[in-house]
């Protein structure tokens, strides 16, 4: 019996199955979002999509989970605030997770299983993976479109723990990665993000991007021919990093000594000047 007689049962159609919401006290989730999430991720295909490119070299006698149930399992938590792989060693009993994982009844990966899963994504597939979001973005792009304009930003992610890549960052003031991503400024979709590590410049890799994505806007609307905003950027940041000064510390006082490696290890990483927007007209 419901647990409260005002609440009553209600019946919904979910990916071509019947649903019952209920409040009898049984099995309860508090995560129905997860509902949506999938049936926005059916609508634009992208975890099939990427599962699609990750390769199996697991021996198919021994597999219990999908690399596509597995992807969706760990994108779906971080999507609803669940970062920590270690959130699913409870979350993989969770009705909603199970159903919107296609994995009713059964748990789903626990943290050292999606700790492999993740760890088995080789370089090329990430690549692969990447090149895949980006021309997700691309193929939307109005051929006949004479404005595109890019927004190059680097953001903090703070840390709190030993994470690989997690470093302290002295504009920042506290241990990060520092991812750098790229927005169509106009729609304010994301459309690639490079993961680096906390300590990085803030230019580290923006040339390679914006050279790759503007080639690839140029062949898909002819008609947005490359101005000059976006060769003078990449040269000042060349000039930029040459210039570069590394920090060291001693005696917890911060000592400058130039650096021919062209990276800043730490200090402000020019952050104070490092949103750019790249305008092709």
């Amino acid at each position: 019996m419901p647990t409260t007689s005002c609440i009553s049962p209600i019946e919904l159609q979910f990916q071509r199955r019947r649903t019952i919401v209920s409040a009898d006290g049984q099995r309860i989730s508090s995560d129905g979002g997860v509902l949506l999430l999938r049936q926005m991720d059916e609508r634009l295909g992208l975890t099939r999509g990427m599962a699609a490119l990750l390769g199996e070299r697991r021996d198919s006698a021994r597999v219990r989970h999908s690399r596509l149930e597995q992807l969706r399992q760990r994108v779906y938590q971080i999507c609803l605030g669940y970062e920590d792989c270690n959130d699913a060693d409870w979350l993989r009993h969770d009705p909603a997770f199970q159903l919107a994982c296609d994995a009713e009844g059964r748990a789903m990966s626990s943290q050292p299983t999606l700790s492999r899963f993740e760890n088995a994504i080789s370089g090329r597939e990430l690549n692969g993976l990447w090149r895949a979001y980006e021309h997700g973005y691309i193929d939307e792009l109005d051929p006949v479109s004479e404005l595109v304009v890019l927004d190059i930003d680097g953001t903090d992610d703070p840390t709190h723990g030993d994470q690989q890549l997690a470093f302290f960052h002295g504009f920042y003031d506290h241990h990060m990665f520092h991812p750098l991503l790229v927005f169509d400024a106009m729609s304010g979709q994301l459309i690639t993000a490079l993961l680096r590590p906390g300590r990085a410049h803030a230019a580290k890799g923006a040339i390679s991007v914006l050279t790759r994505l503007v080639r690839a806007i140029r062949r898909r609307c002819p008609r947005a021919s490359g101005s000059r905003s976006i060769e003078a950027y990449i040269s000042v940041t060349r000039k930029r990093r040459r210039r570069a000064v590394r920090v060291t510390y001693s005696s917890s006082r911060p000592v400058a000594a130039r650096s021919r490696s062209y990276r800043l290890v730490s200090g402000n990483g020019g952050n104070q000047d490092s949103r750019r927007t790249i305008q092709l007209s």
